[in-house]
């Protein structure tokens, strides 16, 4: 097991949007860097096309991670889903029906972006306000999407840890 424990702990993701401006570092621990390319002209995106780039961006991420965990478990001859168990529970069946429904937010600090998603993480909407971004520098952009994203993680443990509680006890 240690093999695979340290193959998803080295495990590092290189990710770029779609248009090949908007890129994304991110470790096992779901830890993430975002950074715009040299030559991006920042001014040139509007909050519609931005967000498409930020959603692809953050789905990319989720699945990307999936495959190096999938891998990880094929590099030791195993299938992760041999490991993960089924509970048969009553208890255990309604929380994970209670996660598989929870919606998350994630909000900047200042309130220019909104990112929305599944407790699985698998698709995301992404809201940023049109009036505010004309205003904003690519700095503070990424320092928004960061902490937005953050936020989105903080809320997930918490509320995983609220459904914990309410149905299992712990």
């Amino acid at each position: 097991m240690s093999t695979v424990v340290d193959r998803l702990q080295r495990m590092t993701l290189n990710l770029t949007s779609p248009d090949g401006n908007l890129c994304a570092t991110v470790d096992a621990e779901r830890r993430a860097r975002f950074h715009l390319r040299d030559e991006t002209r920042f001014e040139r995106y509007d909050a519609p096309t931005l967000s498409t780039q930020v959603k692809a961006l953050l789905t990319t991420m989720n699945s990307g991670r999936e495959l190096g965990i999938k891998r990880a478990y094929a590099a030791d001859g195993r299938e992760p889903a041999a490991v993960n168990g089924t509970h048969w529970d009553a208890a255990h069946r309604r929380f994970e029906a209670a996660l598989a429904t929870l919606e998350l937010e994630g909000y900047s600090e200042d309130g220019l972006l909104l990112l929305q998603s599944g407790f699985d993480l698998s698709g995301y909407r992404v809201t940023i306000d049109r009036d505010d971004l004309p205003r904003t520098s690519p700095e503070q952009f990424l320092r928004e999407l960061s902490g937005a994203y953050r936020d989105l993680l903080a809320h997930r443990r918490q509320r995983r840890a609220e459904l914990l509680r309410e149905h299992l006890g712990t």
